[in-house]
């Protein structure tokens, strides 16, 4: 099994968003000094004047528009050098299913496109396309259809902040809307969420969850029953599927 990410289009990615926002940057700072100069340095205009008036008024536009234009290449300059590139519990639950699949399979993990959105870890192989939500977390957890609560000090049961099993199927549903964008017909899509954290650091209590759940320990097992239960997928339709995520077309 592969276990890789799409490190060159990630950096792609990067490169074009660091160009994008010097280039706003440059443009903002270019229209706040027009701006400066209509509001700071006098003209020909009588003071007092409605000419000064329309001037000025131009000048406070100009530097308005300038600061937040330069704002919002500052933001885009910092994303792309911040830009998440890897995965660290991805790639150690890549590690752990190494030692289980085949050649066939390939692990994808930070996957990261515009027209997709951010997901953990995708796995491609001759059952179809598995979509992984991966976490690392400690205490006692609930989870009970789509709902998750856990236990607090106080030994009562509190909603999680983050809903991992809705982040998986708003994956899933996006990543089944991007291969049939793509041309893939009746793509088959699954989910599991994963968490690194072993027992008795995390105990997590199971009642009929509408995505499958699992300790790393465990994954394996847990997907025998679901994903690993048929082959459905050509090597082909394998092949097509993990160039486009990786961003190789």
């Amino acid at each position: 099994m592969l276990n890789i990410a799409p490190s060159r289009s990630l950096s792609r990615r990067s490169r074009n968003l660091l160009v994008v926002g010097f280039t706003v940057l440059s443009v903002g700072l270019f229209v706040f000094a027009i701006g400066s100069f209509f509001f700071f340095v006098p003209t020909f205009f009588g003071p007092d004047t409605t000419g000064e008036q329309i001037q000025n008024a131009l000048g406070v536009i100009l530097i308005v528009a300038g600061s937040a234009a330069s704002l919002v290449g500052l933001t885009l300059i910092l994303r792309a050098l911040t830009r998440r590139r890897e995965n660290d519990l991805a790639f150690i639950t890549g590690e752990y299913l190494n030692d289980y699949l085949d050649e066939r399979y390939n692990f994808i993990r930070n996957i990261n496109q515009p027209d997709l959105g951010y997901i953990d870890a995708i796995l491609v192989g001759p059952p179809g396309v598995l979509v992984f939500r991966i976490l690392e977390q400690a205490g006692e957890l609930l989870n009970e259809k789509g709902g998750w609560v856990r236990r607090n000090g106080r030994g009562n049961w509190v909603p999680m902040q983050v809903n991992p099993t809705k982040e998986a199927i708003v994956d899933i549903k996006a990543m089944r809307a991007y291969l049939e964008r793509q041309g893939f017909k009746k793509p088959k899509v699954f989910g599991v969420v994963v968490f690194t954290t072993e027992p008795p650091e995390l105990v997590i209590e199971l009642q009929s969850p509408v995505v499958p759940v699992s300790h790393l320990s465990a994954l394996v097992d847990v997907l025998r029953e679901n994903y690993l239960a048929a082959e459905r997928m050509s090597e082909n339709r394998i092949e097509k599927i993990t160039t486009s995520l990786l961003g190789e077309e």
